[in-house]
């Protein structure tokens, strides 16, 4: 089944990866901006929808391309769709269910995918979890919107097709 998505911002449809019109209940994937093939953006995936949404529209507001997933396994999937979703980084919630941020941060292991944590439950446990699975930041909801800023800008800056 294609990836399928919409604007939380607006009630219209907006085109999804695949070009299609509607929201994709099954996977809980969740597109929240259009894009090209060619556009970089930053996923974000977080099971609470508004926090998806808020983290997008700062990022929007910051020039910054955002796709956002309500879940690691919609990201994962949207990861291995064709056409494929190449984000720059992901900003992974770590507490969810299904595949928690943990699961999915290992899955990712190896595929050089910048890492960006953020999570309301903070603790050494889960500080030292996430710094060994390679984060590039590790921020506690609530968390100061410029630090994720600059922690996305500093991904940005580095690669030079953004």
């Amino acid at each position: 089944m294609p990836m399928r998505g919409h604007d939380p911002t607006s009630s219209r449809r907006s085109s999804g990866v695949d070009g299609s019109e509607a929201t994709n209940a099954r996977t809980g994937f969740v597109l929240v901006n259009r894009m090209s093939a060619s556009s970089q953006s930053v996923a974000i995936v977080d099971d609470e929808e508004s926090v998806g949404r808020a983290i997008w529209r700062l990022l929007k507001s910051a020039g910054i391309e955002a796709v956002a997933f309500t879940s690691g396994e919609a990201f994962l999937e949207a990861l291995q769709a064709t056409p494929r979703y190449e984000p720059v980084c992901v900003i992974l919630d770590f507490q969810m269910p299904g595949l928690s941020g943990l699961d999915v941060q290992q899955r990712l292991s190896g595929s050089g995918l910048p890492v960006i944590v953020i999570t309301a439950y903070d603790g050494p446990r889960v500080r030292a979890q996430a710094r060994a699975g390679g984060a590039l930041a590790y921020l506690c909801k609530p968390f100061d919107e410029s630090d994720l800023i600059d922690a996305v800008r500093s991904v940005l800056d580095e690669d030079p097709d953004a």
